[in-house]
């Protein structure tokens, strides 16, 4: 009968005593709806905080920034909405300095406070890549389309010139073997021509010969 009595008793004041939160959390955010939890931030960004406590946070509710030797930076009033558990928001920009910094956000009621830590890093953007591409295209590189009918090969300029002047090089020792090779009626004038001279040259000695004598 006894036990039966105190466990009703323990059910009753479970049943009348509030449900309060039992962890307090720290979220730095990139975002301002806080959809992501992030630890790596760049110069010009904007850091969302936000704490979640069961402290009415009466007396402070402030967070301080602090750089790599825990010094304090900046200080910022949190905002507080909601009830049990109660909701801190601020937000500030990004150091300018690469480095390790940290955020303390202290919640004071009375003799009740919380003291919530949070380190986080800022990176210098990395330099966009650009990519070059060279492409090398042959002078004498035929494009053929899609569906196009293949174009039939043609000689190249170089090849041309070459014909041309071995063409020339030809005409010139045709050229030089005439000239150097006589038909034979050129010959037949030029031996008729040679024993008219000596004909006439015969007969005028003759001439003379015959004035004398």
């Amino acid at each position: 009968m006894f036990t039966k009595f105190i466990s009703i008793l323990i059910l009753a004041v479970l049943a009348v005593t509030p449900v309060l939160a039992t962890t307090d959390s720290l979220q730095l955010s990139a975002n301002s709806n806080y959809s992501t939890t992030d630890g790596i931030f760049t110069p010009g960004q904007t850091i969302y905080v936000k704490v979640i406590t069961d402290n009415p946070g009466g007396s402070e509710k402030v967070l301080k920034l602090k750089n790599n030797n825990y010094s304090d930076i900046a200080v910022y009033q949190m905002n507080k909405s909601g009830g049990v558990p109660y909701i801190y928001t601020v937000s500030f920009s990004v150091p300018a300095q690469a480095n390790f910094y940290s955020v303390e956000v202290s919640i004071k009621e009375g003799s009740n406070s919380q003291l919530l830590i949070q380190t986080f890093q800022v990176e210098n953007p990395q330099p966009a890549r650009s990519v070059s591409v060279q492409a090398n295209v042959s002078a004498n590189a035929n494009v053929v389309q899609k569906g196009a009918p293949t174009p039939t090969a043609t000689p190249t300029p170089e090849v041309q010139a070459t014909q041309e002047i071995g063409t020339a090089t030809e005409t010139a020792a045709i050229d030089q073997t005439v000239s150097f090779n006589p038909t034979q009626q050129e010959q037949e004038e030029k031996k008729s021509i040679v024993e008219r001279l000596f004909s006439g040259i015969f007969n005028s000695i003759k001439d003379l010969f015959s004035s004398i004598f």
